[in-house]
């Protein structure tokens, strides 16, 4: 119960590739740390907002230990932000490419 009320801030995993010189080779940047500051700093905020249990009598859950729970709207939100990111059209454009 104690990570209920969390907060984190959601970075997109296209949100660490940088094409820093305009030359279509884009950069993992995720070990730089003041670049990786940036990002999280503008990262949407979630929070944890419940915990979900199966009733002690359930038979059978579709729950496991340790999972995760999202909205349909966040993953809809990662989804798109991904799909609509600079890298990912850059690698999308370039399909036929051998990298």
């Amino acid at each position: 119960d104690e990570i209920l009320g969390r907060t984190f801030k959601l970075i997109l995993s296209s949100d660490q590739y940088t094409d820093s010189n305009n030359d279509g080779v884009w950069e993992n940047i995720s070990e730089n740390e003041t670049a990786m500051d940036l990002i999280i700093s503008n990262g949407m905020i979630i929070k944890i907002v419940g915990i979900v249990r199966p009733n002690e009598n359930a038979t059978a859950t579709a729950l496991g230990t340790g999972v995760l729970a999202y909205t349909q709207a966040l993953a809809e939100y990662i989804i798109d932000g991904v799909a609509n990111s600079a890298v990912y059209r850059a690698q999308a454009d370039a399909k036929n490419a051998n990298y």
